[in-house]
Parts: structure tokens; sequence; C-alpha cells
């Protein structure tokens, strides 16, 4: 058709020629695109219900580990205004308070994860 396919053609007859096959090219192209995308949106139906019952298997999961950390999240800011104002003790206490609160966390964390990662765990 064209010697040079990068080149525009520059005779009015060679255009609409290969407009036509342009043309021609994009309607097959969207011909198989259309029906390949049928079979991709049912499959996205059966992937989006797959997704709508893992998420509902682990909401659950999900509001139960939301509640644990906004209790745990509670206490730190609370802890020292209770030492301080409530029992009347010195801002050395709270500071002894709050780090060893930080202490504790951090330790049963480590215990926590070595617990959790260990083959033996539930028997």
């Amino acid at each position: 058709m064209l010697s040079n396919p990068t080149a525009y053609p520059t005779n009015p007859t060679a255009f609409a020629k290969s407009w036509n096959i342009l043309q021609q090219v994009v309607r097959a192209r969207l011909t198989f695109t259309s029906s390949t995308d049928r079979s991709q949106s049912e499959r996205c139906d059966c992937e989006r219900h797959a997704s709508d019952r893992s998420f509902a298997a682990l909401l659950p999961i999900m509001a139960a580990v939301l509640i644990a950390v906004l209790i745990i999240g509670v206490a730190p800011p609370v802890l020292p205004l209770h030492v301080h104002h409530g029992l009347g003790l010195s801002a050395f206490v709270v500071g002894l308070v709050t780090g060893s609160q930080f202490a504790a966390s951090l330790i049963s964390r480590v215990w926590a994860g070595h617990y959790a990662d260990s083959p033996h765990r539930g028997s």
C-alpha cells in the first residue's frame, strides 16, 4: 500500500484508502474489545461478589480490632491526667507511670508477636 507507513499520504485517493483501512481496523478492534469486555464484565461481577463475601466475612474481625485499638488508645492520654489530678501525685510519678505503660506495651507486643508466629500455637 504505502512504501513508508510513517509518511502521510499526499494523494487524496491514497489518503482515502488509508482512512478506510484505519476505520476498518478501529471497527474490528472495537468489535473484539466489546466481545472480550462482555466476558470480562461477567468475570468482574463474579469477582465483585467474591470480594463482597470476603469483606462481609472480615467485617466482624475488623470491628473487633477497631474496638480493641480504641480501648487501648484511650488509656495513654487519660492515665497521666488521672494520676496527676485524680490521685494528686507529682509530675515525676506521672512520668514513671507513662514510661512503665510504654515499656509494658513494648514488651507485651514482642511477646505477642513471638507467640503468634510460633508453630505450636493453640496446641
